[in-house]
């Protein structure tokens, strides 16, 4: 088989044991047919991907972390596209990428000297014998060992990050999305999201304010009955609120039999939205059936 060459081929390269069983061969097969679109590359590159998330591993990740480190105390920051690219620039250990990722930021020119004088990206000899390790001795497993084939699942795992970053994003798209549309597609995240889910981005409803003063607590009869009504007034102004939306209540002084309650309200309507507004969409539309007055408000002590 194909797939089972190349995986054998890549891993044995870098000394790493390949175990594949079947179903990850058959799950590969339609990946490994569209590697013809370009070169692949080093399975380095891959590794440190994959341990990106493991700060104390000595993968790619510590350099940058010193690179971003050096720059802040000068200033500078990078969003999240630069950092992008100047990952990458570890990943391939190219200075050439770093010194681009710099210009694009327009880093003074010292500070942009200095950086690139600093540029300390980690071999791939390092970084394949921290995987070697982990084979022999592992370090981050969620689960015991047991009878689990280790080697196989580093080895699964660093061919899956290796076919992931050697193949165009496009393909890995069109692989991966069930709903994926040639016609539609959006290299962009962002671009894609909104052609997908266009309300995610509406904003009519971005901002509700209420306000609240002696008379609606009048109105109500009791602290009681006025917590009770907002509660619900809460709860159909979340379900209209516009993606990452606001709404904000402002409390003019309140009193009742004598007692300013205007700071105990707005600790109550603040623990409602956080415990219970918050909850899934099943469990508020089974909680609003449940606990809806007979005279249409939710009671929320």
């Amino acid at each position: 088989m194909v797939n089972e060459r190349l995986y054998r081929g890549v891993c044995n390269d870098h000394g790493l044991c390949p175990g594949p069983d079947e179903s990850y061969l058959r799950d590969i097969d339609g990946l490994i047919s569209r590697l013809d679109r370009g070169p692949a590359l080093p399975l380095s590159c891959a590794a440190s991907v994959s341990w990106a998330d493991q700060p104390e591993v000595p993968s790619q990740r510590g350099a940058p972390g010193r690179f971003y480190a050096h720059a802040a105390k000068a200033g500078v920051t990078f969003h999240f596209h630069q950092k992008r690219a100047i990952g990458r620039a570890y990943d391939e250990r190219d200075a050439d990428q770093l010194r681009a990722a710099i210009s694009d930021r327009e880093v003074e020119n010292d500070l942009a000297a200095d950086l690139l004088a600093n540029f300390d990206p980690v071999d791939e000899e390092t970084t394949i014998a921290h995987l070697k390790t982990e084979i022999e001795n592992p370090t981050k497993l969620r689960r015991e060992v047991g009878d689990r084939d280790i080697a196989a699942e580093i080895s699964k795992a660093q061919f899956s990050a290796f076919m992931w970053e050697c193949l165009p994003e496009q393909d890995m798209h069109s692989f991966f999305d069930p709903q994926f549309e040639v016609a539609t597609y959006r290299a962009s995240f962002w671009q894609e999201l909104q052609v997908r889910s266009s309300a995610l981005f509406g904003r009519d409803r971005s901002l509700n304010v209420l306000r609240l003063n002696q008379s609606h607590l009048d109105a109500a009869g009791s602290l009681d009955g006025l917590r009770n009504r907002l509660c619900g007034v809460l709860r159909d102004q979340y379900d209209g609120l516009n993606n990452y939306g606001f709404l904000a209540v402002l409390l003019e002084p309140l009193t009742d039999g004598g007692r300013d309650v205007q700071w105990e309200l707005a600790a109550d309507l603040t623990l409602y939205a956080r415990n219970t507004v918050r909850s899934s969409s099943k469990t508020v539309t089974s909680a609003r059936q449940n606990r809806r007055g007979d005279d249409g408000v939710y009671p929320c002590h």
